[in-house]
């Protein structure tokens, strides 16, 4: 299972973040939301399509397995081996309560497999590499950030979110690269779920647009990945649904049947889990956090939500750690608190990353400087320069070796061309 989580970390790119090491599900929302954000700040004219392939698991050709297979370099043996798995399979139809003959299956890849998920994704890459190329032939224009960042497409699984300039011929490219690929891989767009948006598009354009293609109309904030996104998180109304989903966990029941050990654990594996999948991206309002340890602290005391009555425990002293005389449940305000250092927020006006670069300048005003910790990441090495920035895990080059970096004619050289140059010797 190792060896073959490297191999599709080596195969699929970074729009697809499910099931590779070091991406996760939060890594779409976050930058869905971002890119929302700075639409709307330039003023940009941006169409965003969300798509829902029906029953998708269900309906991947094996015939186009093998062939994706096949172009990834995958070897006859192992080819061979995932084909027999398939048609091992068989089925019968229940006909007034009796089966009829067995029959063959021609699709489908098995939920619950280790290998389907993995296989899944291969299937999607393809769709990546498929409409990579459309973009580079220029018949879709992605969003451009700068001359390093262009989106076009953000894939979970088979979640997939396409973003670009509003155009006729950008929602006309997209509509034929998605038939092709049904066509190939027998993965169908559902488009009575499908959804299609305009950021500063005008609402009888994307109702036009939505009737031409057979979609709904995707409006701000939405879901995504079970995060909301486009919405202004600053406001409290943003979090209702947050503190609704804690209470309708919490009953009268629960609280009579459950001794305080108990009520312990709920509020640790639960009650705790619930809110910090959307805090891990937001800041969260005081008073909403205000609100959501007060539901927390009246359950470990056995007390309705909206009684008045006088708790017996001391919350702080529940939040405090077990080596320091308290029960070691995590505090809400710290939580939300770390990840603001951590990542900064997006929501109001003040974006993601303008959160980040605001941190950045609180850390610097305390002595630290969060440059020296981070750690470049390479990729193809053409944005990477050698001898300046800091991409080796030993330090930065030139300071390593100082006497080679004053002989140096092109100090700004990129990692690329030092390990494409003639001169490079590889042990």
């Amino acid at each position: 299972m190792r060896k073959t989580l490297e191999i599709i970390f080596d195969l699929v790119n970074e729009v697809q973040s499910a099931f590779v090491a070091d991406r996760q599900i939060l890594d779409g929302p976050f930058i869905l939301d971002e890119v929302l954000q700075w639409c709307r700040r330039k003023k940009k004219h941006a169409l965003i399509f969300k798509v829902d392939f029906e029953k998708a698991f269900d309906s991947v050709r094996w015939d186009f397995v093998d062939h994706v297979l096949n172009k990834f370099g995958f070897g006859e043996r192992w080819r061979t081996w995932i084909q027999s798995c398939f048609r091992s399979s068989r089925g019968s139809i229940l006909v007034n309560g009796s089966p009829t003959e067995k029959f063959q299956f021609f699709r489908g890849l098995k939920q619950g497999d280790h290998l389907s998920s993995f296989l899944f994704i291969l299937i999607m890459e393809s769709l990546h590499i498929s409409f990579q190329c459309v973009v580079d032939a220029g018949l879709f224009t992605g969003i451009k950030i700068n001359s390093m960042v262009n989106l076009s497409h953000l894939f979970y699984a088979d979640d997939a979110i396409f973003l670009g300039q509003w155009s006729e011929l950008n929602i006309d490219s997209l509509v034929r690269v998605l038939d092709c690929f049904f066509r190939a891989s027998g993965l169908h767009i559902n488009m009575c779920k499908s959804k299609i948006m305009g950021v500063n598009v005008e609402d009888g354009m994307v109702k036009n647009a939505a009737s031409k293609l057979g979609c709904l109309v995707l409006k701000t904030p939405f879901t995504y990945l079970g995060m909301k996104v486009g919405g202004n998180m600053s406001r409290k109304q943003a979090w209702k649904e947050v503190v609704d989903k804690v209470l309708s966990r919490l009953s009268r029941w629960k609280m009579k049947l459950l001794s305080i050990g108990g009520r312990l654990t709920l509020l640790k594996s639960v009650l705790g889990s619930m809110p910090i999948f959307h805090m891990s991206i937001f800041k969260v309002p005081s008073s909403i956090l205000k609100s959501l340890e007060s539901i927390r602290s009246r359950f470990f005391n056995g007390q309705d939500p909206k009684s008045n009555k006088a708790s017996w425990v001391n919350w702080n002293k529940v939040l405090t750690p077990k080596d320091k005389g308290g029960l070691g449940v995590s505090s809400l305000f710290s939580f939300n608190r770390g990840r603001e250092f951590e990542q900064g927020f997006s929501g109001g006006v003040r974006t993601c990353w303008i959160s980040i670069v605001h941190e950045v300048r609180v850390l610097q005003g305390r002595g630290i400087n969060v440059a020296d910790y981070i750690l470049l990441k390479l990729g193809n090495g053409e944005n990477t320069r050698f001898w300046v920035d800091n991409w080796y895990e030993g330090g930065v080059i030139k300071e390593l070796f100082t006497r080679m970096f004053a002989l140096e004619l092109n100090k700004n050289a990129t990692v690329s061309s030092k390990l494409n140059a003639s001169s490079f010797v590889r042990y």
